[in-house]
């Protein structure tokens, strides 16, 4: 299941909000039930939790109650909503199968109230269409459903687009890493392993702390060249790729991704403080903080340093060997975790676990996610 925190949107028409979910996914969601919280205030509203499930792709049985009962409860953590939008993506035939698929929405609108939300509407998106599953008035809601352009060219498209933001097919193709030459990969593994020998070297000599200082400077110099458009060298990232294998290392990489501990209005975080994470330094801050890598803070990452690491971060899983990739795919799902993203950090802590099935942060966070556990700030309103 994928969750998400509270939004502000405009409402101008129903298809706004669901031209606006795939952005707000990362993908065009397929044989899926999407369900978004709302607080309305006239025609300005907030979308509150959202939540996406799998949803039946054989819909000519039509929905059970059970699972009716069972997704009008996926919005129980954001109790401050006073409805609700369901999207259902599916190639469904309405000609076909209409009296079926609008009896499964309205079977979907009885449970919601039933949990104590109303439902504002239930959509259809298909392959060729989208409409509503309530509307009985033929004009305007036809059985063959609007078209799509409606959504593609919808002002909020234009401006998620002006934005940056990209919808893929899907979540498969969202994380498919970049493309890298095979020498780039060798060479990154030859300076891997030349990292490897100097961290023994400075472990035996007792300089462990020094050497986790530097890595985090190193790390934080690879951010800085890839803010820059500057391809990191592979020395460095072969630094990087030994770094990240120890988890204090890694753990102070996550704090330095989401950017707590930093001054007021800046998105970093203090470097001392990220630096005291990896040198397993003590205090209340740095104890505060490490609770935020276990989603206890209700306080965001910053949404700039996660999508820089990201970038980052991808480009490393593409160029790192097996030995060196779990941690960073792993950073990667946490990065998707802390953006309520269940699916796609599923994916990703499979990959992890199909090379390193006893990765410990891997297997913790695939109990999360399995559990549907979200991060405190996920169910925060903003």
């Amino acid at each position: 299941m994928d969750t998400s925190t509270t939004t502000a949107i405009t409402l101008r028409e129903p298809r706004d909000l669901i031209a606006w979910v795939p952005y707000h996914l990362g993908f065009r969601p397929r044989d899926s039930l999407v369900l978004a919280a709302v607080r309305r205030t006239g025609r300005e509203f907030r979308i509150g939790l959202t939540a996406r499930l799998d949803y039946p792709p054989d819909t000519a049985t039509g929905l059970s109650q059970a699972a009716a009962n069972a997704y009008a409860h996926a919005l129980d953590p954001d109790r401050q909503a006073n409805a609700v939008i369901a999207i259902i993506y599916s190639d469904l035939n309405l000609e076909e199968q209409g009296d079926q698929a609008k009896a499964s929405a309205r079977l979907l609108e009885e449970a919601l109230e039933t949990a104590g939300r109303e439902a504002f509407d239930v959509f259809w998106v298909g392959e060729h269409g989208w409409g509503s599953l309530l509307c009985d008035d033929a004009a305007c809601c036809p059985a063959r459903g609007r078209p799509l352009e409606q959504l593609t060219d919808s002002s909020v498209s234009a401006q998620m687009i002006f934005a940056g933001q990209v919808a893929a097919a899907s979540v498969a193709e969202m994380l498919e890493l970049p493309a890298v030459s095979e020498a780039r990969r060798e060479s990154v593994a030859k300076a891997a392993l030349l990292a490897a020998d100097w961290r023994r070297s400075e472990i035996v000599q007792g300089r462990h702390e020094m050497w986790a200082a530097r890595s985090i400077d190193r790390w934080r110099d690879a951010m800085q060249r890839f803010q820059n458009g500057t391809e990191p060298a592979a020395s460095l990232l072969g630094r990087l790729a030994v770094a990240l294998c120890d988890s204090w290392i890694r753990d102070a990489v996550l704090v330095d991704i989401a950017g707590w501990g930093g001054r007021s209005g800046d998105d970093e975080a203090e470097p001392d403080l990220v630096k005291a994470v990896a040198t397993r330094g003590g205090g209340p801050e740095v104890t505060r903080i490490a609770a935020g890598i276990a989603g206890a803070l209700d306080e965001p990452p910053a949404e700039s340093r996660l999508r820089l690491a990201e970038r980052l971060l991808r480009h490393c899983a593409a160029c790192f060997d097996d030995e060196h990739r779990p941690p960073c795919l792993t950073v990667l799902a946490w990065i998707e975790w802390a953006r309520g993203h269940g699916s796609a950090a599923g994916h990703l802590l499979d990959q992890a676990l199909q090379i390193d099935p006893e990765y410990r942060l891997a297997v913790l966070m695939e109990t999360a996610v399995s559990n549907a556990l979200m991060p405190a700030w996920v169910m925060q309103p903003r």
